[in-house]
């Protein structure tokens, strides 16, 4: 189903219609490439070399697209599920607000969308094997939000061979860049996964704000992507992404802009930020 001009919605489904269902929800699209000459494979080729394919979305998430698709393919063929049914809903749209995608289809397709169990991008995965040799699992029960912040230096500008006396506004986010690069988050132990992961590296004690940096040390050794992971569910972060300013190298600038990508923890809202943003 089309949303806009080649944006297209993947809707499938098999087994029982009027059992529980089940539905697995991906994604097509991906976030620009940026210079195509830099890349050593062309993002957009899907080259095979050493067993792995090298492109822009292989992982986000044309891989989760396959691998839901031909395994809806293999159970369908089977006349499976046989006591359920099974939906897939790829959306067109994700990395840029997904209007056209999931925001379209539950405005254009909610009842295909109603399902008992939804499945989406990182759900269900493996985390390793641990305590008692059992392989543990992620079950999502929440998830940052994101704000986009942009920060704005204005200046009155002038000619580059006379620079001084200029409140130059480049230098001005420069200065905001170390303030960014300086800041330290306060750390959040709530996330349910904190109450299991120090049986997991063998500590004892309770996982809290004052040892939460030994413990996600201790998970690096044992998984280095889980160790990330607990960074991410334990604070806040501000990300400088991009960076805007001038229009010609002999002038200096009226103005000079810094965007960065924030993630907030369930719980926190917009005025937890802008409390960050007023300190940093």
């Amino acid at each position: 189903v089309e949303s806009g001009p080649g944006r297209a919605n993947l809707l499938a489904v098999s087994g029982q219609s009027d059992r529980r269902s089940m539905l697995w929800m991906s994604h097509a699209d991906v976030v620009p490439p940026g210079d195509e000459k830099a890349w050593t494979h062309p993002p957009f080729s899907a080259a095979r070399v050493n067993g792995r394919i090298h492109g822009r979305g292989s992982n986000d998430s044309k891989m989760l697209v396959a691998a839901t698709v031909f395994s809806q393919a293999c159970l369908s063929r089977l006349g499976l599920p046989a006591g359920g049914t099974l939906k897939i809903a790829v959306g067109a749209d994700e990395e840029v607000g997904g209007e056209l995608g999931f925001g379209w289809l539950l405005e254009n397709r909610a009842e295909f969308l109603r399902s008992d169990m939804a499945i989406c991008e990182g759900g269900g995965e493996c985390l390793g094997v641990f305590s008692g040799n059992v392989p543990t699992i992620a079950v999502g029960i929440g998830e940052k939000g994101r704000y986009e912040v942009t920060f704005t230096a204005h200046s009155e500008g002038g000619h580059a061979c006379v620079p001084w006396g200029v409140d130059n506004p480049i230098r001005r986010i420069m200065e905001l860049l170390a303030k960014i690069d300086a800041w330290q988050p306060g750390l959040d132990t709530r996330a349910p996964v904190f109450k299991s992961v120090g049986r997991w590296i063998g500590m004892d004690k309770t996982i809290t704000t004052g040892n939460v940096e030994d413990a996600i040390e201790l998970m690096d050794k044992r998984s280095a992507m889980l160790g990330s992971s607990l960074r991410g569910q334990s604070r806040m972060t501000l990300t400088p992404t991009m960076i805007n300013s001038g229009e010609k190298s002999n002038a200096i600038p009226t103005s000079a802009s810094l965007v960065c990508d924030s993630r907030l923890l369930p719980g926190q809202g917009l005025e937890d930020l802008e409390k960050i943003i007023l300190q940093i």
